[in-house]
This record gives C-alpha cells, structure tokens and sequence, in this order.
C-alpha cells in the first residue's frame, strides 16, 4: 500500500505533536523503540518488529548526522510500513527505486529540517550544501525536501545535487 506524500507529512506532523521532540532518540523512547547498534557491513540501518516488540538495528560506526538521519527514516517505516517489513529487508536511503524507502526518506526530510528555518534558508539564497550544513542533514535530504514543497506547492527551483551518498557510507 503506497502513502500519499499530504499523508506521509500529516502522520510526520503527529508524531512531532504527541512526542513533543524532533529528536529520533527521543522520538524512539516514545515509540517503545528499541535501538540496537550492530557491526553491519554494507546495510546502515533496519526496522523489524519481533513478537510485537519494534527494533531498529542501526549501523555503529555512523558519524551523529547519518546516525540521526538513518534513525529517523527506520522510525518512518514503523510509523509508514509497520508489519509491512521483513528483517531481511536492506534499506537503501535516498534510493527512488523503491516506495517504502522514498515515503521513509520523506517522513524524514519533514521530521529532521523544519519548514520555516528551511524556507528562510531558501530566501537568504542558501544553496543545497549550505543547508545540510547549517541544519545539520545531508544535502541529499536537502533536495527531496525542496521537491516535496514543491509537490505542496511552493514556488522553489528544482535542487539538483549529484552524489555518493550511499557508496560513502558503507563499508568494504
């Protein structure tokens, strides 16, 4: 079942209200979350749950912004896709191949960079890196947020951000 992207920032928004943070960890313990760092290899992060009880397994030598950033996006699938994914599942993060992940990416593009800050970003000039450093994200989160506002209607030019992301991430 695909999520409509109005829906996708809708339950963002809720999770935002009811746990009173934009902090993953945070937003975890609320959850019943539990985080566990694993030694993986090519894989940054998977959200499972076992007997009712909601894991996410996480990569534990991200550096705090993609550990943040991958939190999040594990969070968007319980809150998107619970009981939809299988521990066998790898995540693949800012990948357009697969729905779940890209609905995942935008629950996390809306969670981690706040509308006005990043709006107010935009109208200083600041281009894409600008802002991921600024906001503390990934200039690849940066580019889907501005194509989501732009999907809400938003007057923004089109970001266009070549990249590694994933290759640089993960291990040998």
């Amino acid at each position: 079942m695909y999520i409509n992207t109005s829906e996708i920032i809708q339950k963002a928004d809720q999770v935002i209200q009811e746990c009173g943070t934009r902090d993953p960890y945070k937003i975890a313990e609320e959850l019943n979350i539990i985080i566990l760092e694993r030694p993986f290899k090519k894989q940054l992060g998977v959200y499972n749950l076992i007997e009712d009880n909601a894991f996410i397994f996480i990569k534990d030598n991200l550096d705090p912004i993609m550990n943040e950033i991958v939190l999040l996006h594990e969070i968007g699938h319980h809150i998107l896709h619970r009981g939809q994914i299988s521990l066998d599942l790898e995540s693949t993060l800012f990948g357009r191949n697969n729905k779940m992940e890209l609905e995942a990416n935008i629950f996390t593009a809306h969670i981690s960079l706040p509308n006005d800050e990043f709006l107010e970003m935009l109208e200083l000039g600041y281009n894409v890196e600008q802002i991921a450093h600024a906001l503390n994200s990934n200039p690849n989160l940066v580019a889907l947020k501005v194509e989501v506002l732009i999907k809400e209607g938003y007057k923004l030019n089109r970001q266009d951000y070549q990249s590694k992301f994933l290759t640089s991430h993960r291990a040998s």
